[in-house]
């Protein structure tokens, strides 16, 4: 027995051990899969970053052959139980303490990566194997089985190393009695793997700690029971194992250090080796480096022009003085280059410490916005996480050529906000509680307006002390008082004042952002529409704003198709009769920009864009979610019309030729008493969106029993109408059942007077895909055949219909990858019904 000296040894090296396992085993299962694996498969590197949590290789493997993308995901899984077998035969075999411990803790790692799919899918309530080797060659009965097979190895695989390291814990501490094992338990497993699990999640852009609170009290309580069996009866050492010693623990500690250090190391090697591949242009205060070979120096020196004048203008108001460091513009040219070089595939993001404005310059973002140089010296000189509301008024305003007055097009939007939205209170401007939930269009245009007041008022000197200042609602009229001498309520009512003033004499000439709404005529028809709703995928280096997305659309235009639909998300959190919404405008897979570059890209080619809004929650369907209070609807509607007003204006901006008000949204849009709030938000879309404007319903009651179709230009339906209701129906009864949902929507035509567009029709590429059309999960067997059939038996029954004016195909991933044999998926990919959907785009249709 060792003393109890040796615990408090034991203790802070385990939990050392615990990181360094978990950046051993992570650091080795990407140089195998993501550098030795997928690189011999023929997948380019784009680069690599290391952080605290982990290391980072870029492959892309999205642009390897399917079977080849499916070895890796077998492989990658194979070697993850591998190493956890194999670190757990070596550990008996050594002799110290610690290198037992650290074999343990790797093999954990390595588990909890296999397993991690499989949390994933728990997490977003799917089929447990769902995200476990979706592209391997098994019909699902013996995927699900071969699944659940490998999920008891890993679970036994489990169990016998925690009763290793319980039994290595009762010789290590001093740890008899069953209290004792149970506390080494808790510290050395059940914290650590649940602290894994919320770090795994919390690098999926949609978790929400709100919302995972109790999967994750579950996942802690079934981790503590069963780490608990191991406590009854651990196995012992064969061998006598030496107590640790502080030199034990100093070695550790500096192998720990070593670790860490390769981070600064790191990323100083990847800036070096970047900057040395770019060229650079330097004016007075402002260094640009960029690629040579893809931009032109005459573009950069235009670029460093607008910057230094920024600067100069700028650095006057803040006093910044004549030793300010020069400010670098890294120019980079894809949003997967980005990220494998910072971290992050955003448009524009800053590295303050080393003066560093980063940048992806392409279309649409080729050109100097001078607020994003004053935003950065803003946080330069007083640092980051201030005031974001006055920051952003106070970018706008401080790089100002002239009075703002005489800047049409911002006195454009302000008019329109003023009208639509109205003026936010003194409250959400000092304090906003989440300001990711305001438009930047109108956090943007009213913190301009603000500022400007307060300058007006005070100076520019008292501006920038309100935006220094890091007050809160609980101090925040003391301090007003102190640094304004007046109270918080004077300034609100001045603030009020101030507000309608404006709206007043900019209404006259501003009155709307669009350049002017749609007439409302049943008798003009829109034009027919051969879409595909285009899902972004995989984050920055798949979604939206990647390489990856934009030849997906060569891809689509070789199936004909002339329009694609983008499709934002709001989130869904609380519950079922209360719930919250919330969106972000950065940091997401359908972040503004990302949604301006395929726009962008799409009209580029010629196609145009449908921007259809959705919502997403894990706990219900959005078609069965019921808002029955009328305090909770309120609630929920006011951030639910800020989400659709905020696309609205985004759709003008991307030249959008249609937009949605709603998607699959039953008993919200069928309650008589909310018929008005739908047609009141119908009437503002129309004051900001030029283009035309539908709500796209579900099949059956949603679509059938539409209350405000008369303020539409078209009614969408989202046609998942079954085609039968048995496996060995005929393609005769397919026939006969397509004809009867055709007079059903036909009917809804003539009752609404307005054409009908399919904005989603999709079969999924089973045996069941007939009958239950709306799944793709646990739907049958493979079955490439059923899903054309069905596609080729509503395009013969539909096309020539004069109430249809088009179809979007649901769906295509933005990362063009999937499809192919035995893929379960809508994905046309690689498959007959994307011969199906060439054939009818490309007759002629009016």
């Amino acid at each position: 027995m060792q003393s109890r000296k040796s615990t408090f040894l034991v203790l802070p090296a385990a939990w050392l051990l615990c990181i360094l396992g978990f950046r051993l085993e992570q650091m080795t299962r990407e140089l195998v899969i993501n550098y030795v694996l997928a690189r011999s498969l023929g997948a380019p590197i784009d680069g690599w970053r290391m952080s605290w949590a982990a290391l980072t290789i870029d492959a892309r493997t999205f642009l390897l052959p399917a079977t080849a993308q499916t070895l890796v995901a077998v492989l990658a899984s194979l070697t993850e139980l591998s190493v956890a077998a194999v670190l757990g035969l070596i550990e008996p075999r050594l002799r110290s303490c610690f290198g037992k411990l650290l074999c343990l803790y790797c093999s954990l790692w390595s588990l909890i990566a296999f397993l991690r799919p499989i949390q994933f899918s728990a997490f977003l309530r799917r089929s447990p194997f769902q995200g476990l080797w979706r592209g391997i060659l098994l019909n699902p009965a013996l995927k699900q089985t071969l699944g659940f097979i490998l999920l008891l190895l890993a679970l036994a695989m489990l169990a016998w190393i925690f009763r290793r390291v319980v039994g290595l814990a009762a010789e290590q501490f001093v740890l008899a009695s069953f209290w004792g094992r149970s506390w080494a338990v808790v510290c050395l497993l059940c914290i650590p793997l649940t602290a894994a699990i919320i770090l795994m999640l919390s690098r999926f852009p949609y978790f929400r700690f709100s919302r995972a609170g109790p999967y994750l009290v579950s996942v802690f309580a079934c981790l503590l029971v069963f780490s608990h069996v191991a406590i009854i009866k651990p196995i012992s050492n064969n061998a006598v194992v030496p107590s640790p010693t502080r030199a034990d623990l100093l070695k550790t500690f500096l192998l720990m250090v070593l670790c860490l250090s390769a981070i600064p190391i790191s990323g100083w090697a990847g800036r070096w080796i970047h900057e040395k591949r770019l060229a650079s242009y330097s004016t007075e205060h402002i260094r640009v480096l960029y690629p040579m070979s893809a931009v032109s120096e005459t573009a950069v020196k235009a670029f460093a022009r607008e910057a230094e004048q920024t600067f100069t203008r700028v650095a006057e108001q803040l006093n910044l003085g004549e030793a300010f460091p020069k400010v670098n513009f890294i120019f980079f040219l894809s949003a997967e280059e980005k990220l494998s070089r910072c971290g992050s595939g955003e448009v524009v993001d800053f590295d303050l410490p080393r003066n560093d404005i980063q940048v992806i310059f392409m279309p649409p973002f080729s050109r100097f916005d001078p607020s994003t140089l004053s935003r950065f010296l803003l946080e330069k000189k007083y640092g980051s996480g201030r005031n974001p509301i006055l920051e952003a008024g106070l970018a706008r305003l401080l790089p100002s050529k002239e009075d703002p007055r005489f800047e049409p097009q911002e006195d454009k939007l302000l008019a329109s906000i003023l009208e639509v939205e109205g003026g936010l209170k003194i409250a959400d401007l000092f304090f906003p509680t989440n300001p990711d939930s305001i438009s930047p269009y109108v956090k943007e245009s009213l913190s301009r307006e603000f500022a400007r007041f307060i300058l007006r008022r005070y100076g520019l000197t008292k501006v920038l002390a309100l935006y220094a200042r890091a007050f809160t609602s609980g101090s925040g009229d003391l301090e007003v008082r102190e640094m304004l001498s007046t109270s918080y309520a004077q300034l609100q009512s001045d603030w009020a004042k101030h507000c309608l003033e404006r709206r007043q004499e900019l209404l006259p000439q501003f009155g709307q952002v669009a350049h002017g709404p749609r007439q409302l005529d049943p008798g003009v028809l829109i034009p027919f529409q051969k879409g595909m709703s285009l899902s972004a995928e995989g984050g920055a280096r798949t979604g939206y704003l990647s390489e990856a997305a934009s030849d997906s659309l060569d891809q689509l235009q070789k199936l004909h198709v002339e329009w694609i639909s983008v499709m934002p998300f709001a989130f869904l959190s609380g519950e079922q009769g209360n719930p919250e919404i919330y969106f972000a405008h950065r940091g997401s897979w359908e972040s503004d920009d990302s949604l301006r570059k395929i726009a962008w890209e799409a009209q580029s080619r010629g196609l145009k864009v449908f921007l259809k809004p959705h919502l997403w929650t894990s706990a219900v369907s959005t078609v069965e979610l019921k808002i029955s209070d009328a305090k909770a609807w309120y609630r929920w509607f006011a951030g639910y019309r800020r989400y659709i007003l905020h696309q609205a204006r985004l759709g003008e901006e991307i030249r959008a030729a249609m937009f949605s008000v709603g998607n699959e949204l039953t008993h919200l849009a069928l309650d008589p008493a909310h018929e008005s709030d739908w047609r009141e938000l119908i009437a503002e879309v129309r004051r900001l969106f030029s283009g035309d404007v539908i709500y796209c319903a579900n099949w059956g009651d949603d679509f059938e029993k539409i209350r405000f179709a008369d303020a539409l230009d078209a009614v969408g339906l989202n046609a998942y109408y079954p085609l039968a209701n048995r496996a060995d129906a005929s393609l005769d009864e397919w026939r006969i059942a397509a004809r009867a949902i055709a007079e059903k929507v036909e009917r809804v035509s003539n009752q609404t007077h307005r054409s009908i567009l399919i904005t989603e029709l999709g079969y999924p590429s089973t045996t069941q895909a007939a009958i239950t059309p709306w799944s793709e999960e646990g739907a049958g067997e493979v079955s490439l055949q059923a899903q054309a059939q069905a596609a080729k038996m509503f395009f013969e029954v539909f096309w020539e219909k004069p109430w249809l004016r088009g179809i979007y195909w649901w769906k295509w991933y933005s990362h063009g990858r999937g499809g192919g044999e035995g893929d379960v998926s809508y994905m046309p990919r690689g498959k007959p019904v994307a011969a199906v959907i060439a054939d009818w785009y490309a007759r002629p249709r009016n």
